[in-house]
Order: structure tokens, then sequence, then C-alpha cells
């Protein structure tokens, strides 16, 4: 079993409310026809201190929120950044909270110490994802005007990746909590979300292209096409175009079949360690495929395909630093954008500022380098296993083109909407033009986001390594700015299992799983 070390406490309460109300949408007729989809549109015509105060004051709170947990979590106050979790969530229960909140949650509960509250809301998440897998259309596919801060927990259906190392993780936390029948079961769950991740990723590109047409279909007049705006796009000091500046893969090429080595390699292992070779030895297998370079995976393998029982020994993994993060990239461009017709009955335009944002992945730093362990005055070095920003770059490259056509298509819905209102203000003159003028603008600047929604706390590199247990049965895991050592209890083999989010100072203690089969 894990062996637990003490840290601070934190009351658990329910987690995270959704920091947001939802925007419907509803018909807006001028002279009997319906110009404009949005009901967005109020807000526009509104004068600042409505609708745009109360907008920018729900970004304000989740950005407050969202910096408190940072800051918690990266100073390695992980019951703080739990608690604060928590609290934002006010009323609501834990199953209702939103889905990346119960990712963030799970994760810090077992750095905190605590993998019975890890195991419940790693199990609201895994709950959510799958409601939102059959959730009806309607409930599905809500207002794009604000993505990312009006949607509640069914609305985001999270990265392919994000839900196999949900159920890595899960499995991991089960073993520790020695009930292997439960891990086994997360990890063929992992294996399912393995198998889909292609058949996954094509229904996404698919389902981008598919709103993006119906939000096309908001706006009564023609507008730009999406792609020529798209390649006309610079970002940057630099001016870079969309290629240049959001694609990845000339850098980073995908393990194969967008597989996780890591979670396929941490099946094998348990089903290694529980006695079933001939599981281990096709996981294993499959894990010799994807990293070739990595001898501890193929020793693994050998031993699972000699079909015999291991004793003795330990592994070591270390789930170093964190993933890179979707961060918001703006750029703009003038567009001229259709308002509707003249008295003679020809097409009128305006020239608009046009906003657009984007997620744009950015790497983080490693926590350590290089990892190695010590015990009975012999060195074993550590091995990349997984490089986990090739398994979110993978996504991302996948995917960011359908996302970026979206993002796009919105903003020229949005601001073709602005322009109309600004028109029929203008009629108006005065007060009325200005306080459109002015609402428009604003409201420009606080509905413009890109979708930066991810689980930002999981690991950037997983490192392995194995030897026998040591006769005094302890080791030393070091680094080049710190060590940790850790006891092994009695047992037949061992996993030491060491989250390293920053540096090893702010790191929870190392935890072993025992087996005993």
């Amino acid at each position: 079993m894990y062996c637990m070390h003490k840290q601070s406490n934190s009351k658990n309460g329910p987690p995270l409310k959704d920091l947001t109300a939802r925007m419907t949408q509803q018909p807006m007729k001028s002279k009997g026809r319906n110009i404009f989809r949005l009901s967005v549109a109020a807000l526009l015509v509104a004068l600042p201190s409505t609708g745009n105060a109360a907008l920018k004051d729900v970004f304000k709170k989740k950005a407050d929120a969202d910096a408190l947990y940072q800051e918690a979590f990266l100073a390695g106050d992980y019951a703080a950044a739990l608690e604060t979790g928590i609290q934002a969530a006010g009323k609501k229960m834990p199953e209702k909270a939103q889905i990346l909140w119960q990712l963030h949650a799970g994760s810090v509960a077992s750095l905190a110490g605590k993998t019975d509250d890890a195991i419940k809301f790693y199990d609201y998440a895994d709950t959510s994802f799958r409601e939102a897998d059959v959730a009806p259309k309607g409930k599905k596919l809500l207002s794009n005007l604000t993505k990312g801060f009006s949607k509640k927990a069914g609305s985001y259906d999270g990265k392919i990746y994000e839900r196999i190392m949900l159920n890595t993780s899960k499995g991991l936390a089960w073993l520790g909590m020695n009930d292997a029948e439960k891990a086994r079961v997360e990890f063929n769950r992992m294996r399912e979300w393995q198998a889909e991740a292609a058949e996954r990723f094509a229904k996404e590109i698919e389902k981008e292209r598919a709103a993006e047409e119906e939000e096309r279909q908001k706006n009564a007049a023609p507008l730009p096409d999406a792609g020529e705006i798209l390649g006309q796009l610079k970002f940057g000091e630099n001016g870079r175009d969309f290629d240049q500046e959001f694609l990845t893969t000339a850098d980073f090429k995908p393990y194969k079949d967008f597989e996780n080595p890591y979670a396929t390699w941490i099946a094998g292992l348990a089903a290694l360690l529980e006695n079933d070779t001939e599981k281990a030895g096709n996981y294993l297998r499959e894990v010799v495929g994807m990293v070739p370079e990595c001898k501890q995976a193929a020793e693994d393998f050998k031993t699972a395909s000699a079909g015999q029982p291991v004793a003795d020994r330990v592994w070591v993994i270390v789930e170093n630093g964190l993933c890179d993060r979707l961060v918001e990239e703006k750029t703009r461009l003038p567009i001229p954008l259709p308002v509707g017709k003249d008295k003679a009955g020809n097409a009128e335009v305006v020239l608009v500022n046009c906003v657009f944002s984007l997620p744009k992945l950015v790497n983080r730093d490693s926590a350590q380098k290089a990892y190695h362990v010590e015990a009975g005055g012999l060195r074993y070095e550590s091995e990349l296993i997984c490089d986990m920003d090739r398994v979110v770059r993978a996504e991302y490259d996948k995917t960011i083109r359908g996302v970026a056509l979206r993002a796009v298509t919105h903003t020229l819905v949005l601001c073709a909407g602005q322009a109309v209102l600004n028109k029929q203000a203008s009629k108006k003159g005065g007060i009325a033009e200005l306080g459109a003028t002015i609402g428009t603008g604003l409201a420009a600047d606080a509905l413009t986001h890109a979708d930066t929604r991810q689980w930002t706390t999981l690991p950037g590199e997983i490192y392995i390594a194995s030897l026998p247990i040591p006769e005094g049965r302890s080791l030393t895991l070091c680094c080049e700015t710190g060590k940790a050592t850790v006891e092994i209890p009695p047992c037949k083999n061992a996993i030491v299992h060491y989250r390293v989010p920053t540096t090893p100072d702010k790191a929870p203690p190392p935890r072993v799983i025992t087996f005993n089969k």
C-alpha cells in the first residue's frame, strides 16, 4: 500500500462552483427578418456599466480562483491548493463541479497524501466525462461566446490524453490502496481510450467543422471565408503566420498511434506484479514498440515473456515537472463585414478591427533534468518512459486548425453583429450612437477569449528505473538539486512513486506501493 506521509490538514468541502451563468441563444428580429441570433446583442448595445461590468466581474472571479490555486500549487502547498478549489466551489457538491476542477482536486489531493479523496475526485471527473459523451445535443452545444468561462461540467469534453491519464492515475491510486481489482478496471478503461484515440481525433475534427458551420449560420449575411482570414493573420513581433506560430510537429513527433507509453507501461507492470505475465507481455510489447530506446521497458518485457514470477525488486517512477500549457494569443485584423443593404438594395459593408484569440501551446521548464537511484553502494540511472509534451502536442496539432477556424468564425459572427448594431444606433445618433460604440468595443474585448482549458497539473516527463530491493531496504532518489530517501517495508516487490511538479524541496515525499503475490 502507499506509505502515507502526514501533510497539513484541510477540511474537505464541496469543490468548485461554476463561476459563470449560462448564456443562451434566442432570435432577435428586425423588420421581420432574423438578422442576428446571438443573445449577446443586448449586451452589446448596453452601456459598459451594465452587462460588460458584470461579465468582467465573472472573468475576474474565475481568474482570481485560478491564480490562488496556481500560487499554492507552485509553492508546494498542496493542502492549500486543494482548499482553494473546495472553497471556490461554493455550495455545489463535488459531482456537480467543473470537470477541470475535479481533475485538479484529484491531483492535489494525491500530492497532499489524501489518496481516498483523490480517488473520489477522479471518480467524479470520470462520471462527468461519460455524461458529457451521452448528453443531448441541446445541452452539449451551448453558446461559444464565453467558451471556457460559461460552460458547466458536462460541457467540457476533455482532451483524449486527459482521459487516458485520469484512468491511469486512478489505477495507480487503487494499487496504492491494495485494491488490484479496481486498479485493473481503470487500466482496462485506459486501454479502451488508447484504442479509440485515432477515431476520437477524427470525430473531434469533424465536430469542430460542424461547429464552425453552425456558427456561420448565426449570421444572416454572408461572412468572409474563415480559412482565408486565418491565412492572413500574423502573430507575435515577427509577424509569423498560423502554421509557424501554432503547429509543432516538426519538433515533436507523436508516439505510435498517438498512444501514451507510460500509461501502457504501468498497466503492464501492474499485471506483471500480479503474476498475469501473459497480459503483461502483451502490454509491454507495445511499449517497446513505442519507446525502443528505453532499456528498462525492454527488460520488463523480457521478464514477462519468461513467464516467471518476479521477486525482491523495486521499480521507481518519477513524474517530473509540468506538461505544456495552453495560453491565449491575440491578434487583430481589419476586415470588411456586411451590415445589410442600402435603400437601393446594394450590400453595405463596414471595416471592423476584429480581435482574434487562439489557444497556443507553450513549454514549461522541467523540474529536474535527470534522476538516479542510489542503493547498496550502487547507482542506477533512470530512463525516460514518456515525454508527456509529445502526447499533449500530438493531440493539439491534430485539432488546432479546426479549433482556430471555429474561433475565427465566431469572431466574425460577433463582430458582424456589433457592426449591425452600430449601424442601427448611428441612425438614432447622439448618446445612443456613443453608447453602442463604447459598449461594442468593450464587449469585444471582454468576449473574445481563446479556450485554454486543460488539466494543467499533469507531469512533463516520466522517468523509470528498476533494481533489486537493497539489503537494508533503503534507497535514495537523487537529482541535481536534492535527494529523497525511501524505506521499503517488508514485501515481495514494490513501486516507489515520486511526483516532483517544480523542485524536490516542494515535492511531497515519495510513496511506496507494495505487492505480495
